[in-house]
Order: structure tokens, then sequence, then C-alpha cells
């Protein structure tokens, strides 16, 4: 009971009160059952998946490997239970910008779904998805598409058009050609995936909000900055409101907001948003990824335009610090 009413929190954005029930559940279990009991391992997972969806990612990362560790122990490798952890830490790895870790596990939990489940399963499908994005991130575009066609495919095949996971992958293809410069396209899948979101999940969902965002982002692509500017201002109002200031949706409206103030000529503006989306992904993400130095090198190319060129020779050089220890990071794992 105490599991379900955590969970019932958790959907609800009640987050405090979720993790307090996790974490007394979770010390119940280790006494009762003990660390490796099946039933444990259950519950540290979900601590891990609202850990991570609040951004506290070292703390998610942990309790992931903990609960990994302990399926591959009690249910083999390629268990659905195991499957399940492997697809949520390739995301949390993602999110952390460790896209090599990711990939690993990424590539694993969609073997093991084909072996276990059959292609066209859901559990497939979004490990698909997940995949399809990540490579998007790599910039592995043909890879990319391929995959998000393929899961857009079967969820209207297994969901129907406007179940929330179609109308999901519809907007991430969106994305994809968006980054390739294929904006009429993705304009037209981006409306459709909002239409569908507004209808099944209302106005205010994470969901709805992230592709409001989207949608801003390709106006201001396209010129047209007035659209944008509302877009991103109804964005950025509901997830402040619906999540909180440092949630990795909300420093991401941020940062784009900031970019189109900057297109604007609105340095004033545009800086105020950069340094807060900074502060946020220093805090959660540390100050070398990659989404901390997209926004210096922001922030930095508006002092530029700004002719503030002593504070963008300040930003580039600890750009350029941060650069070297991703760099020194990859080469020590070879």
């Amino acid at each position: 009971m105490t599991e379900y009413v955590a969970w019932h929190f958790f959907r609800r954005g009640r987050y405090d009160e979720a993790e307090a029930l996790y974490q007394k559940s979770l010390a119940g279990k280790e006494q009762q059952l003990g660390a490796d009991h099946l039933s444990t391992l259950e519950t540290v997972s979900n601590l891990a998946i609202l850990y991570h969806d609040l951004g506290r990612y070292t703390e998610a990362e942990t309790l992931y490997q903990q609960a990994l560790a302990g399926q591959e122990r009690q249910l083999g490798a390629d268990h659905l239970g195991t499957l399940c952890t492997i697809g949520n830490f390739a995301i949390l790895y993602q999110n952390q910008g460790k896209y090599a870790e990711a990939e690993i596990l990424y590539q694993r939990a969609l073997t093991g779904h084909e072996r276990q489940l059959g292609a066209d399963h859901l559990d497939t499908l979004r490990t698909a998805g997940n995949l399809a994005m990540l490579y998007e991130k790599q910039g592995k575009y043909a890879e990319a598409e391929i995959l998000h066609q393929r899961a857009l495919a079967g969820y209207e095949r297994q969901l129907g058009v406007d179940h929330p996971d179609t109308l999901r992958t519809i907007g991430n293809l969106a994305i994809l050609y968006e980054r390739q410069g294929k904006y009429a396209e993705a304009e037209i899948l981006c409306q459709r995936s909002l239409s569908g979101y507004e209808r099944q999940l209302g106005a205010d969902h994470p969901d709805t909000l992230r592709t409001i965002g989207n949608l801003a982002m390709l106006h201001e692509k396209q010129g047209k900055y007035s659209e944008a500017e509302i877009l991103y201002q109804r964005a950025l109002a509901g997830q402040r409101h619906l999540l909180c200031t440092n949630h990795p949706s909300t420093l991401l409206t941020l940062k784009r907001f900031g970019w189109l103030y900057g297109q604007q000529g609105k340095y004033e503006k545009a800086e105020t948003l950069y340094q807060r989306a900074l502060e946020g992904y220093e805090q959660q993400l540390g100050g070398d990824h990659p989404d901390t130095m997209g926004t210096l090198s922001n922030l930095g190319w508006l002092y530029v335009q700004w002719e503030k060129y002593e504070e963008a020779e300040n930003l580039c050089e600890r750009a350029l610090a941060g650069s070297l220890v991703q760099i020194s990071r990859k080469l020590w794992k070879r």
C-alpha cells in the first residue's frame, strides 16, 4: 500500500511526499527481506526513477547501479525486469552526457527486448525510440531517422495515432528534422503532436509544455520571432509552475528563450535567461557537461554581439577548460 501511495504522489508531482514514502518502504524491506530481495530491488528502482525525474542524477545513478546488480544476480541479464532497469539507466547516462555508456546499455536493452518480446512489442519500440534520440545527439541522423520511423509505425499500429507514446515519437521525429534544417516537415509534425497532447493530456502537462517549446524553436528558426516569444513565455511559465526552476525541461526553455532574445538584440533579457540556465546546469550537471558548455558558448556569443569582449573572453576560457576535461575523460576511458 505504501508503494502504491508513493507512486500516486509521484505521478501527481507531490515529490517530497513520494520520496518520504519510498524511503520508509525501502528501509522496512531491507530490514525484513534483505537488500537483494526482488521487492527491495523494485523499491530501489522506483526511488531511482523519482530522483532521475527530479534531476538528482548522482543519487539516481547510485540506486540504478544497486538495482541492476541485484536484478542480474536474482533474475539474470535477459529478464524483463533487468532490461527495464537497463533502459532507465541508459536514459540517465544520456541525460548526464555519458553517450558512450548510454549507447551500450540501449543496445543491450534493445537486443534483449527483441529476443524476449519481439520487434513490435511496446517495450521494444520504446527502446528503439530512446536509442534514436541518443543517435540524434551524436549527430547520427540517418540511424536516428530509421529508428524513429520504426517506432512511429509500430506505435500507430499498436496504440493508434493519438496515444501519448505515438505523439511523443512524432515530436521526436520533428526535432530530428529541425536539426537537419527540414523546418517545414518539422513544423507539420510538431503541430500534430501539440494538438494531440492538448486533446489527450491538457494544456499544462509536461509533454504539452515541452512540445510548445519545440514549436517555439521552429518558429524562431524560420524568423517568426513574435510567435516564438509567445510560445516560449507560455512554456516557461507552465514549466516553472509544474516542475521546478532547475528541471532539465525548464533549463532548456530558458536557454532557447535566451537565444531568441539575443537574435532580436534584446541583450539584457537574453543575458538574464542564459545566466539562470547556466546556474541551473552547473548545479545539476556540473561545469563540464555538454549542456553547461553549450550555455556558456551561447552566453559568450551574446557578449560578442553586445561588444562586451572581456566577459566573452572569460567565458571562452571557462568553456575551453571544460572541453579539455571532456577530452581527458574520453582519452582516459580508452
